[in-house]
């Protein structure tokens, strides 16, 4: 039987890396950036949807059509101008989440391989019940991915449809 390798490191022997902590640190300044992106597009469609009443697709048309017009209050032009570059930066920033977490599913699923190539070599019934756990742990995680994703791409068509 081989020594005990904690699964952890059997499953990203990267995880003790540099690179990973920096790595994280990014993904934590993505998802800081995501959320804050989040409220200010929320804050600014609030105000703008209290100003001007809720925006149906014809009223969003007539409206960008009247912000490009030479007669256009400037000051509202603005705020409109600053709304569209808030939801295309929002899709972005979404699609770098939807990057960084296929990376992270990615690892995931090497993970949980190496955990299921392990087990056979377990030589003691705690070691397997941690690897059972770490297994039932990923899944979970992947199934969590799954469903952001899922979310995560709505919100991006959703942004994006008010783009085009």
């Amino acid at each position: 039987s081989s020594p005990a390798v904690p699964v952890a490191q059997a499953a990203d022997p990267e995880a003790s890396s540099a690179g990973t902590s920096s790595a994280v640190s990014y993904e934590k300044t993505l998802r800081d950036d995501i959320t804050g992106l989040f409220e200010q597009i929320e804050v600014q469609y609030s105000m703008y949807a209290e100003e001007q009443g809720m925006i149906t697709e014809d009223y969003r048309a007539r409206l960008e059509t009247e912000m490009k017009s030479d007669h256009a209050d400037k000051e509202r032009a603005k705020r409109y101008n600053e709304l569209k570059e808030t939801e295309a930066d929002l899709v972005k920033v979404i699609g770098e989440e939807l990057k960084l977490e296929d990376e992270e599913r990615q690892i995931l699923i090497k993970r949980q391989q190496e955990i299921e190539k392990l087990m056979p070599e377990a030589d003691s019934r705690a070691m397997t019940q941690d690897m059972l756990t770490e297994k039932g742990r990923v899944e979970q995680r992947l199934a969590d991915l799954e469903i952001r994703k899922d979310f995560l791409m709505n919100e991006q068509a959703r942004y994006a449809q008010k783009l085009s």
